[in-house]
Formats: C-alpha cells, sequence, structure tokens
C-alpha cells in the first residue's frame, strides 16, 4: 500500500500544480489587479516559452517555497503531520523547477532529469508541449505526464470554468486578445520526444489496475482479519 500512498500524494500535488496553473492563465488578467504581473509573467512564458530559464531556482521557486513551509507548519500545529505532508510539499515547492525541466533539452537536463523524463517519472517536454499547442487551455498539471489525459477526459477544466462563469460571471481571458495587447504572439514548443505517448487507455492499463488490485486485496486481507477475529 506504500506504493498507492506515494502515488496519491505525488497525482495531489500534480492536480494542485495544475489548479495553481490553470487560474493563473485564465484569469490572471491586464487589468492592474494584483495579479497583472502573474499575468504578464504567463503570457510572456506562452510568447517566449524557454525565456524564464534565465531565472534561478529561487527566484521561480521562493514562493513556492513560502506556500509549501505554511502548509508543513500548518499540518505540524493541527497535529496533522505526516511524511504525506512532508512530500506533498516538497513537490509542490519544486513544481515550477519541473516545469523548467519541461522546456529544457536532453543536454540542459543531464543524464538524471532527462531519464527520469525518459521513465515519465517526471514530466516530458513532449507531453508539456500540449499545453503551448493551439489555444494553450489544457495540459496544465506540471509533475507528470499521467494526470493531464484523465482531467481532459473528464473535461474538469472546462466545468470548472462553467462553474467560475455562474458563481462570479466571470469568463476566462482570451490568451491571444491579451497577448496582443502586449504586441505579442505565442509561440508553440518544439516538442521532444522522451517517451511512449501516455493515452488514457495505457494509463489505465499502468496506474488503475494495480490501484484496483491493491484495493481488492486491501479489503480481502481486512475481511480474512475479521473472520479470525
Amino acid at each position: 500500500m506504500l506504493l498507492v500512498e506515494i502515488l496519491a500524494v505525488v497525482l495531489a500535488a500534480d492536480f494542485v500544480s495544475g489548479l495553481v496553473h490553470w487560474w493563473e492563465d485564465r484569469y490572471a488578467r491586464l487589468n492592474g489587479g494584483a495579479l497583472q504581473q502573474v499575468a504578464i509573467d504567463n503570457l510572456r512564458h506562452h510568447a517566449r516559452p524557454r525565456e524564464f530559464l534565465a531565472k534561478g531556482y529561487w527566484q521561480s521557486s521562493w514562493d513556492l517555497w513560502l506556500l509549501a513551509a505554511a502548509a508543513v507548519a500548518a499540518s505540524v500545529a493541527l497535529d496533522l503531520f505526516s511524511w504525506h505532508v512532508l512530500l506533498f510539499a516538497l513537490l509542490s515547492a519544486n513544481a515550477n523547477q519541473i516545469h523548467k525541466w519541461a522546456h529544457r533539452s536532453r543536454e540542459e537536463n543531464g543524464w538524471l532529469i532527462g531519464g527520469l523524463q525518459r521513465l515519465q517519472l517526471l514530466q516530458t517536454p513532449r507531453h508539456h508541449g500540449r499545453h503551448h499547442q493551439g489555444s494553450r487551455d489544457s495540459h496544465y498539471c506540471v509533475i507528470t505526464n499521467f494526470l493531464n489525459p484523465l482531467l481532459e477526459e473528464a473535461q474538469c477544466w472546462r466545468r470548472l470554468e462553467r462553474l467560475v462563469l455562474r458563481a462570479t460571471g466571470t469568463a476566462p481571458r482570451s490568451d491571444d486578445e491579451a497577448l496582443a495587447r502586449m504586441g505579442l504572439v505565442a509561440r508553440p514548443q518544439p516538442a521532444a520526444d522522451f517517451g511512449v505517448r501516455l493515452t488514457p487507455a495505457r494509463l489505465r492499463d499502468a496506474v488503475g489496475r494495480p490501484l484496483v488490485a491493491c484495493f481488492r486485496a486491501a479489503v480481502a486481507s481486512r475481511r480474512a482479519a475479521a473472520t479470525v477475529a
């Protein structure tokens, strides 16, 4: 069950990375509000995907580390701290760095990161390139290749946008219009292939079936223990 718990934490961190990314891309606006700089940074990233690689680690990650530290401190204060919280915090704090790796070449990443990407333990450039294609309104999660296909299949982000529109009357930002206001044009990211394309069917075979098997084994074990008792 340990591997299942680790996978659940990784996917939870990946989902949170996607949720934040989606909110920034769709609702940060060039209107002088609190998120204007976030909108500018994201739009520049869509126009010049590799430009943010010039930033150092702490320039890209200090805010995530601050939020991760706050989450860990809150879990300690509430007596909820565990290795799950620590792993979630570490992954979330490094989401921007993993995002950077997905914009680098194999040579830039080196053998270790490149190997993890080829094994699809980290998000690959090819997979992340899907976010930079077309209208740039999909594949928001940046840590793994696993979650995005499922969320897109379920139309998660479109459903959330309809919910936000009904609740607040706020429509998603038009990326192309905002880029035009800044005098920029979006450029797709060249897709480097670091492995087999992960489809929902392959994800179901690789992850879903083992999870079901583990769940059934746990249920059978509990029933056996109850019978003995």
